[in-house]
């Protein structure tokens, strides 16, 4: 969580690296997520500890949750190009 640099890019400065800032709502530290120079908000150490806790409870994902999550991450590809975008409402 606390990096002083933008992975990848060499002599590049992140904009809060590392500082945990303490929520005041449940006292556990507060880290901000960035994305280059843009704040993406911020994640909870108290949050993040109770996803992994509910790692046990949570449904094993089918290959088809699996195939979809991967395309997701993937991103629309050249073929999907030409539609982002391009649907316009044509009804008024």
């Amino acid at each position: 969580m606390a990096k002083h640099e933008v992975r990848k890019r060499h002599n590049s400065v992140a904009l809060h690296p590392g500082y945990g800032r303490i929520n005041q709502w449940c006292g556990a530290l507060d880290y901000e997520i960035e994305l280059g120079r843009t704040s993406l908000g911020t994640i909870n150490r108290r949050d993040i500890a109770e996803e992994i806790r509910a790692f046990p409870r949570m449904d094993v994902p089918s290959d088809e949750d699996l195939a979809s999550f991967d395309a997701f991450m993937r991103g629309p590809g050249d073929e999907d190009a030409g539609e982002i975008g391009t649907q316009v409402d044509h009804s008024s």
